[in-house]
């Protein structure tokens, strides 16, 4: 499973994915980047986006399932 922290997950969660592909958006090269840009480069990329954003199903659309909150 390709996996994606974002920005402001403590990258010591790694550890809680060992045996799949992980990188950091620091790591992907997208840090800093608007809040969309990631989310839809990331859709492309990756299997898993995992971030500490409480509001994020407000702030973009997503087509996600709903349990996934």
């Amino acid at each position: 499973m390709r996996i994606l922290l974002a920005e402001r997950v403590n990258a010591g969660v790694r550890r809680a994915f060992i045996g799949h592909e992980l990188k950091t958006v620091t790591e992907a090269g997208w840090r800093g980047a608007k809040d969309g840009h990631p989310l839809a480069l990331a859709a492309k990329s990756f299997d898993v986006l995992v971030t500490i954003d409480r509001s994020l199903e407000h702030q973009q659309v997503l087509n996600i399932s709903p349990w996934a909150f």
